[in-house]
């Protein structure tokens, strides 16, 4: 099995919609991605529980509850996007056309198959991972 290269340690902001609706204050730590017979791309989203309540812990608490209609993760970070591309150019010829998100949140590892779509402006480093499928969860 290949192992986890990570593309950032420390929190970084994203944006998640379900089929009801779309959080704002959503926070993803520690992504990581790697290659075996599709390129996935690991997050742990538990940050948002810890401590006191806020509109992020709100967020992942609705968001948990709504895992398995999750239509749509967004990721606006460059540091991200630069590692993501050196990934996937290391692969070369080698890399999978198929994508997997794994979400840790709530003690729990959801997989979805995804389709990654770069968007945004001319330049821009919006990454879009829109699920195609819930694939499940297990006790993480």
């Amino acid at each position: 099995m290949s192992t986890w290269s990570s593309l950032r340690k420390g929190p970084t902001h994203i944006f998640a919609s379900s089929k009801l609706t779309t959080f704002n204050n959503i926070f993803a730590d520690n992504v990581e991605v790697r290659a075996t017979k599709s390129i996935e791309l690991r997050m742990s989203l538990e940050v948002n529980l810890r401590g006191r309540p806020t509109n992020s812990s709100d967020d992942a608490r609705e968001l948990l509850d709504e895992i398995r209609s999750l239509k749509t993760i967004e990721i606006f970070d460059d540091f991200i996007y630069k590692n993501l591309d050196r990934f996937i150019q290391s692969l070369g010829d080698n890399s999978p056309k198929e994508w997997v998100l794994v979400l840790r949140l709530g003690g729990r590892d959801s997989s979805f198959a995804v389709k990654l779509e770069p968007r945004g402006e001319i330049g821009s480093r919006d990454l879009v991972l829109r699920v195609t499928k819930f694939a499940g969860s297990t006790v993480s």
